[in-house]
């Protein structure tokens, strides 16, 4: 199978990719470091950008034979954007005493679940065999 996404639907994926790697490493316990705040910033900051890139690219509308069948789906997820950026703006400005603090591990889990079926449509758009013969 040729790679055939488009640049956003790429560009997407790579965003997941580095949202994992920061989320590996607030996965930890002991009192909240310096270094863990300053992960959860660089989160909010890559997320801001990443849903605003996740929001402007219309897949759907500009690739309607992969993406139709997932727009309920989208719409769902993008609806989470702003709840999970408020709620690790709240964190921030209140910040836990430690990285095991439930509300963290809540917006944390969320935001990887959210991630993980936003990875899982783009996955399927472009691998599903759609029928298209060829």
């Amino acid at each position: 199978m040729t790679d055939d996404r488009t640049p956003a639907a790429a560009a997407i994926l790579e965003e997941h990719r580095r949202i994992r790697s920061i989320l590996s490493q607030l996965d930890g316990a002991g009192g909240m470091s310096r270094r863990e705040l300053e992960l959860i910033r660089g989160l909010v900051e890559l997320l801001t950008a990443h849903f605003a890139r996740e929001e402007s690219a219309s897949l759907v509308a500009d690739h309607p034979g992969r993406f139709a069948r997932f727009a309920k789906a989208l719409e769902r997820l993008a609806g989470d954007h702003e709840e999970i950026l408020s709620e690790l703006r709240r964190l921030l400005e209140n910040p836990p005493d430690s990285p095991s603090d439930e509300a963290l591990r809540r917006v944390l889990k969320k935001l990887e679940r959210h991630e993980a079926a936003e990875t899982e449509i783009l996955q399927r758009a472009y691998s599903d065999d759609l029928g298209g013969g060829g």
